[in-house]
């Protein structure tokens, strides 16, 4: 095996370490993902996809399924809890000529993660992904 043909090692299966293995599986650069734990999340870090990550996932082939579980929010925003006062908003119609993904995309890690993984296992081999079953 010559050092081209080495794998790049991605260490952790969250949604950062699938979404770049399935980077470099599509520019063909030989990947395997460790995971510390014994599969998917099941608990939900982040929740929020922005239009531009979707954007990426779309390069990857992985964006449908994720779309298709999403719920696509159009505005987001921060409220002052002691008087309900809005603080912050963000609108997604605002760039709708700049993407093919004028939304954010409400999906918990916990339902994101599966899905990342089956796209990496259908386009790389199911050996890609190896978890710590202590």
């Amino acid at each position: 095996m010559t050092e081209s043909e080495l794998p790049v090692i991605v260490v952790g299966g969250g949604p950062v370490g699938l979404l770049t293995a399935l980077g470099l599986h599509h520019y063909g650069v030989p990947v395997r993902v460790f995971e510390a734990g014994a599969g998917p999340s099941t608990m939900t870090k982040a929740g929020t996809i922005l239009p531009r990550t979707l954007e990426i996932m779309r390069r990857y082939g992985a964006v449908n399924n994720i779309v298709g579980a999403a719920i696509r929010v159009e505005e987001i925003g921060e409220l002052k809890r002691s008087t309900g006062e809005l603080t912050l908003s963000l609108r997604t119609g605002l760039v709708d000529a700049e993407t093919r993904f004028p939304f954010f995309a409400n999906l918990p890690q916990h339902q994101l993660e599966p899905l990342l993984t089956k796209t990496l296992t259908e386009r790389a081999s199911p050996q890609v992904i190896s978890y710590d079953h202590k």
